[in-house]
């Protein structure tokens, strides 16, 4: 469901109908193309994904992680180069913080904010997407909060984008639940929508 302003933004896109992906037993993918204009009138071009990755449970392997990393990675590499990917989702991964990874590595994509606590999955959503040429960080980890955890005492939901475009954000955290029903917490994002 499309607020008004976004209904708008996905007809000015086109309205193209969304990208619906399921890459593996307990995963799904959905993405739609919005396009907004700038207080310029210049166009602002958006894809936001909604992710469910599988857990870790038996039943799903790291393989099957991996491959719908992938599938991610495939929807992104259909979007022409202007259009700037918002990846929203229960990624069912404990990414950590900068000081629970190689800070080499971390300290561009991964604040040092949340949560300092990285499991498996985790290292496999940063080295298979986060810390790749393409360069993905996760906004939430930026900004000092008074607690990070989305399910069951974890930090498992996020927002990812290209560094690149790390800019547009302005806050990212944890949301109040907004009567939604769910055993996860909402993260609440602001977003600058303007051309640099």
């Amino acid at each position: 469901m499309l607020s008004p302003k976004a209904k708008k933004a996905w007809e000015q896109a086109g309205s193209p109908p969304p990208i619906r992906k399921s890459c593996a037993k307990g995963s799904r993918t959905i993405a739609v193309k919005l396009c907004y204009k700038d207080i310029r009138g210049k166009p602002i071009r958006l894809c936001i994904m909604s992710v469910h990755m599988p857990h870790s449970g038996n039943q799903y392997t790291d393989d099957n992680y991996i491959s719908c990393l992938h599938c991610i990675e495939g929807i992104i590499d259909q979007l022409d180069k202007n259009t700037v990917p918002l990846i929203f989702g229960d990624f069912n991964a404990r990414i950590g913080n900068s000081q629970s990874l190689p800070p080499e590595t971390a300290a561009p994509l991964i604040g040092k904010f949340g949560v300092p606590e990285t499991n498996n999955r985790g290292m496999l959503l940063f080295n298979n997407f986060l810390n790749t040429e393409r360069q993905f960080c996760v906004p939430s980890t930026f900004f000092k909060k008074k607690h990070y955890n989305t399910w069951n005492r974890h930090h498992i939901d996020y927002l990812i984008l290209p560094k690149k475009h790390h800019r547009l954000v302005q806050d990212s955290g944890v949301a109040a639940r907004y009567g939604v029903e769910s055993d996860h917490i909402a993260q609440r994002t602001i977003i600058r929508l303007v051309h640099h």
